[in-house]
């Protein structure tokens, strides 16, 4: 039987409503969001580096992560905003 992400890693699913997250199922919505190993071989002009834009974008927020003390300093809401 499919769970949801909150099910599955434990979270109050109005926190995620709260934050603007969706409740998807694991195994069946994931099929809706784009695989970003897949832009590595991808070959329209209009996706050309984006995998490189993604990972970027990405390390930028995780490095912000990193960097935060805890909820609601400035590094982590700056991440929040970010992502």
């Amino acid at each position: 039987m499919p769970t949801t992400l909150s099910r599955y890693f434990g979270i109050d699913p109005s926190e995620l409503s709260e934050r603007g997250v969706l409740n998807a199922h694991v195994g069946i919505d994931n099929r809706l969001f784009v695989d970003p190993h897949l832009f590595a071989r991808i070959k329209i002009p209009e996706f050309q580096g984006a995998r490189q834009d993604l990972d970027r974008h990405f390390a930028a927020v995780i490095r912000l992560l990193e960097l935060s003390g805890g909820r609601d300093d400035v590094a982590w809401r700056e991440a929040t905003r970010r992502a």
